[in-house]
């Protein structure tokens, strides 16, 4: 993963778990896995195990709509401002 600092906004590409209800024959099954997703955020914090990215700052260095990301589902990061 690149070197993040606090404070950047980031585009990022992530694993989700995916689940289906409806019966699957066994190409269904072959094909299914886990939803790929993208998120932008600013950079909060990221150490060995989490990704945190806020969607919403304010003045005061508070934030909103923080998210935690598990480093293991992060596929790609792509810095997007500095």
């Amino acid at each position: 993963m690149v070197k993040l600092k606090k404070g950047q906004v980031v585009l990022i590409e992530w694993l989700d778990i995916y689940s289906d209800t409806d019966w699957l024959d066994a190409k269904e099954q072959e094909e299914f896995k886990p939803a790929t997703c993208r998120s932008v955020g600013m950079v909060v914090s990221r150490d060995k195990t989490v990704l945190k990215l806020a969607h919403n700052l304010n003045l005061d260095d508070g934030t909103s709509d923080l998210t935690a990301y598990p480093v293991g589902v992060v596929q790609k990061v792509r810095v997007l401002c500095k």
